[in-house]
């Protein structure tokens, strides 16, 4: 990524952006509650994670975090207040909602990526002038 300070305001507001992480997060946590298979969970997290990262390039720390936690914290507050959910974990129990805090590394990539690639868009467009 450049430091061009023609990009610096590239991308959402941050408030714009918050709410975006927020909506895509409460998604990917309904696709989990939702869908069984691990892998279609984890394709939706990190195409949410790359948008989010394409709205705000310089919020991808706050997206892939954002999104990345959002399914180990359910899971970890329905453990603690004793909620079932209709998908099941292995290990079930609190250690296992908290090995879910790994998929923070694939919301990273993903969000990098997004701005990675709305970053180059931007500085192709301000070249193409």
């Amino acid at each position: 990524m450049t430091s061009d300070p023609r990009l610096a305001g590239v991308g959402l507001g941050r408030r714009e952006h918050l709410a975006a992480i927020g909506a895509l997060a409460a998604a990917i946590v309904a696709i989990d509650l939702l869908v069984e298979p691990v892998i279609p969970v984890l394709v939706a997290l990190i195409t949410a994670s790359t948008i989010a990262g394409f709205l705000r390039p310089d919020g991808i720390v706050t997206a892939g975090l954002g999104i990345g936690l959002a399914i180990p914290a359910v899971r970890v507050v329905s453990v603690v207040a004793g909620i079932d959910l209709a998908t099941a974990i292995e290990p079930s129990g609190l250690l296992g909602a908290l090995s879910l805090v790994f998929l923070v590394v694939p919301a990273l990539f993903g969000a990098v990526i997004g701005g990675f690639a709305r970053r180059t868009l931007e500085e192709e467009r301000l070249r193409s002038r």
